[in-house]
């Protein structure tokens, strides 16, 4: 999806109010791109769970919005940038993540009309970003 017109937003994470803060910035971004309920609830979840995720381990961050439109096309792009100190062993973190269940919200995530991919920061570590789209 080309960004034609587009606005973004930056909230401030830093502590639990603004888990809740990011969801409604973000569901007042997306709100006039017409989502059915399914799609405006994922992209809630999905904001919900990355200001959550800053919160829990980095402390403080940022959740990054954008409103995305071209032709008839309309979506939200989501990144979540943090300034924790990483992962110290990513390796084992990810054998064992591997070997437990993990029931999250974002386990039916991304569907058909959903894109997540790696996205650099800026201070260089990834952060996943998910795009949910609706199409005409």
């Amino acid at each position: 999806m080309t960004r034609g017109n587009s606005l973004q937003i930056v909230i401030p994470v830093e502590e639990t109010s603004g888990i809740a803060e990011a969801r409604r910035r973000v569901a007042a971004l997306a709100a006039p791109l017409g989502f059915d309920g399914t799609t405006a609830g994922a992209l809630a979840i999905a904001v919900t769970e990355a200001a959550t995720n800053i919160v829990k381990h980095a402390t403080r961050g940022s959740i990054v919005a954008r409103s995305l439109e071209a032709g008839d096309l309309r979506g939200v792009e989501v990144v979540a940038l943090d300034h924790g100190r990483g992962i110290p062993n990513l390796r084992a973190s990810m054998r064992t993540r591997n070997r437990l269940s993990f029931p999250s919200a974002s386990s039916a995530m991304p569907s058909p009309s959903q894109k997540s991919s790696n996205v650099p920061s800026p201070s260089g570590r990834s952060s996943r970003a998910t795009r949910i789209r609706r199409s005409e």
